[in-house]
């Protein structure tokens, strides 16, 4: 497995996309991988290794950030960075030995139940 650090977002349009590739441009960060809908059948773990292409679309309206190999500090920086933009709020997380192992539908719908389960405890 690569341990180069990286992020990957899912769910911005194309303009959205760019104004995060700027922003992180300017800090001195790789643009992010671009995970799209048809993604969704295919495990992290062979998104990061290999870049593997997906087949078959997922229907998902949720935006993600997802952190791979970044120490919590840079995370939390990055996710400032990310805040300040003018973009759609997504959900933040990191790649764990878990999740590397699931598709990308699989880390959202459990990302989703997540986000749900918090907004209903607050």
């Amino acid at each position: 497995m690569s341990t180069t650090a990286k992020i990957l977002t899912f769910g911005y349009t194309d303009a959205e996309c760019k104004r995060i590739d700027q922003r992180l441009a300017e800090i001195g960060v790789p643009a992010p991988t671009r995970l799209e809908k048809r993604h969704g059948s295919v495990v992290i773990g062979d998104i990061l290794r290999q870049g593997t292409p997906g087949t078959e679309e997922f229907d998902c309206q949720e935006r993600l950030v997802l952190f791979y190999n970044i120490s919590e500090a840079g995370v939390r920086s990055l996710m400032q960075v990310l805040k300040s933009l003018e973009i759609p709020k997504p959900i933040f997380a990191m790649v764990t030995e878990t999740s590397i192992t699931w598709t990308l539908e699989q880390l959202m719908e459990h990302l989703i139940e997540e986000k749900r389960a918090h907004e209903g405890s607050t």
